[in-house]
C-alpha cells in the first residue's frame, strides 16, 4: 500500500526530515559498476530545481495563482492532495501533490514555503513587492519498478536585480537516500532564474553539485533552456557529458 507523506509544523520550517525509503526514482544501485551514467538521475536533479520555481506559482496571492476548483496541475500534472496553504504554527505554505502513470512509476512532493520581508517576517499571502527571501523545502519521494529514492531540498532563494533583469537566486542542500544508499554531500549554489509576469524562466546559471558513494554528479544551467551534467566514476576516472533541455531529455557523450 502507497504510503503518504506526512506534514509537521513544528519542522517544516528548517527541515522536512526524510522519511521512509518508499518511494521513488528510475535509479540504480551507486555500488553496481554497471550502473548506467544516462539513467535519469541528471534530468531529476535539474526538474526539481526547476520546479521548485515553478510551484511558486500556486501561491496564493500571486497573480497566477489558479482559480479553478480542480485538484489537478496542469503544468506538471500532479494531482494536488492539498492546495497551497498557510500554517500559522510554522509560518509557511504547505502544499502535497501526487503524480502516478500506467507504467508504475509514482512521485508524491511536500513542500513548505515560507516568504520573508527585508525584516525576516514571514507573510501570509504573495506580494511580490516585499518578499525579501524565499524558504523552500521540498520533500519528494519517487517509485518506479524496484527503485526507490526519498530526498530533501533544502533552499533559500533571494530576489535581486541583475542589469535591470529581476531574478531569483537560489542557495542549498539536498539530502536523502538512492536505492537505499544515503549520500551526505549535495550543495545548491547561485541557480538564477529571471522573474516577470509572476513567474520564475528555467534557471539560467549556477550548479548542482550532488557526491554519491560511487559517482558525483555536477548540474551546471547554461540559459537557452539548457543544462549540462558532468558525472565523474570516482573509482575509474571515467567522465561522461550528459547535456539536459528544458523538458528533461538527457542525451550523453563521453568526454
Amino acid at each position: 500500500m502507497k504510503k503518504h507523506l506526512t506534514f509537521n509544523p513544528k519542522l517544516t520550517f528548517i527541515v522536512i526530515p526524510v522519511l521512509s525509503l518508499l518511494s521513488t526514482g528510475c535509479l540504480q544501485s551507486a555500488s553496481d559498476e554497471a550502473d548506467p551514467d544516462e539513467d535519469g538521475q541528471s534530468a531529476f536533479i535539474a526538474s526539481e530545481i526547476d520546479q521548485l520555481g515553478q510551484a511558486l506559482e500556486s501561491l496564493p496571492g500571486n497573480a497566477l495563482t489558479k482559480t479553478s476548483a480542480s485538484d489537478a496541475d496542469t503544468l506538471t500534472g500532479e494531482r494536488v492532495v492539498e492546495r497551497f496553504a498557510y500554517q500559522q504554527e510554522c509560518e509557511c505554505f504547505v502544499r502535497i501533490a501526487e503524480y502516478s502513470d500506467s507504467r508504475g512509476y509514482e512521485r508524491t512532493r511536500l513542500d513548505s514555503v515560507t516568504l520573508l520581508d527585508s525584516d525576516g517576517v514571514a507573510l501570509d499571502h504573495w506580494d511580490r513587492g516585499l518578499i525579501a527571501k524565499i524558504v523552500h523545502n521540498r520533500h519528494v519521494t519517487r517509485h518506479r519498478g524496484s527503485h526507490d529514492m526519498d530526498v530533501v531540498f533544502n533552499t533559500v532563494a533571494e530576489f535581486k536585480t541583475d542589469n535591470g533583469t529581476v531574478v531569483g537566486v537560489w542557495n542549498g542542500t539536498m539530502n536523502g537516500f538512492y536505492e537505499g544508499e544515503e549520500f551526505k554531500s549535495a550543495a545548491i549554489e547561485k541557480v538564477t532564474r529571471e522573474f516577470a509576469h509572476g513567474k520564475f524562466a528555467f534557471p539560467v546559471s549556477g550548479t548542482v553539485t550532488v557526491t554519491r558513494p560511487l559517482r558525483i554528479y555536477a548540474v551546471e544551467f547554461l540559459g537557452d533552456g539548457k543544462a549540462v551534467a558532468t558525472i565523474t566514476n570516482r573509482r575509474t576516472g571515467r567522465a561522461t557529458l550528459i547535456t539536459i533541455d528544458r523538458d528533461y531529455q538527457e542525451k550523453a557523450a563521453n568526454i
